[in-house]
Order: C-alpha cells, then sequence, then structure tokens
C-alpha cells in the first residue's frame, strides 16, 4: 500500500510539472521509520499494532525524553502515537524529513546514484544525528 500511495504522489508531482527524483534529492523522501529509530540507538522492536502498545509507549517516552528542549509533541500527539504506531511512525518519518533536510543522512554512494533516481532510495539518518536536527544545533 505505502509504494501505492508513493507512487500516486509521484504521479501528482509529475503532472504539476515538478520534477520527481526518487534518490531523496527532491520534495520527497522515502523512509524506514524502525531503521532510522535503531540508527538513532532506540530499541524499535516489536512495536508495531496492538501488542506492541507497551513497546511503543517506552519507545515514545524515550523518544520524547531525547527530544525535550526543542521538539514539543503536546499531550494530544503523544497519546496518538501511544495509539498507532502508523502516527508514531509519521513523527519519525517527519525527523528523518528533517535530517534529510539538513544532510544528515547517509549519501547514496556514486554508482547508485542513477539507479536511485529511477528506483527510490531509503534515507537513513547518520549515527548520531538526532540532536542536530534542531536548527543552530549543529
Amino acid at each position: 500500500m505505502p509504494a501505492m500511495r508513493a507512487a500516486q504522489l509521484f504521479s501528482m508531482l509529475a503532472e504539476r510539472g515538478e520534477p520527481v527524483d526518487r534518490s531523496g534529492s527532491g520534495r520527497v523522501v522515502e523512509v524506514y521509520p524502525a531503521a532510522a529509530l535503531a540508527i538513532w540507538g532506540f530499541n524499535a522492536v516489536r512495536y508495531k499494532r496492538k501488542k506492541g502498545h507497551a513497546a511503543r509507549c517506552v519507545l515514545l517516552a524515550e523518544l520524547v525524553a531525547r527530544t525535550t528542549g526543542w521538539l514539543d509533541f503536546g499531550k494530544d500527539v503523544e497519546a496518538a502515537c501511544q495509539a498507532s504506531d502508523d502516527v508514531l511512525d509519521a513523527v519519525v518519518a517527519s525527523l528523518v524529513a528533517r535530517a534529510a533536510a539538513r544532510e544528515l543522512c547517509e549519501a547514496i554512494p556514486l554508482d547508485a546514484r542513477d539507479r536511485a533516481r529511477r528506483e527510490g532510495w531509503i534515507a537513513l539518518p547518520i549515527e548520531g544525528s538526532l540532536p542536530h536536527l534542531v536548527a543552530g544545533n549543529v
């Protein structure tokens, strides 16, 4: 389903005359939230679906603690993240998009760039980059 939604998004961008670069160097970045969380040092195992609720709450509490001072989840978003792994993944995806915008994701190897532009590339944040997503914190 996510691949179909991405294809739809790329089609809409192309229809508007916007360039479509699946490598993540354009307006769209493909992410893998659980991998990003693991790279940032979180335990991103078994936090999905209803049976992952307890693990998700622990993961969320750690994410909130490690972003305190520069990211305000608010009680509504925090509750939504506790209730749904999809919501938590959306928050993490936005953090990875921020990392990509700040050039804090792993670079695509030179020999894979052409293929990545056509087929896509998953943006993975650089280890230790989470605290550097806030403006002015380089």
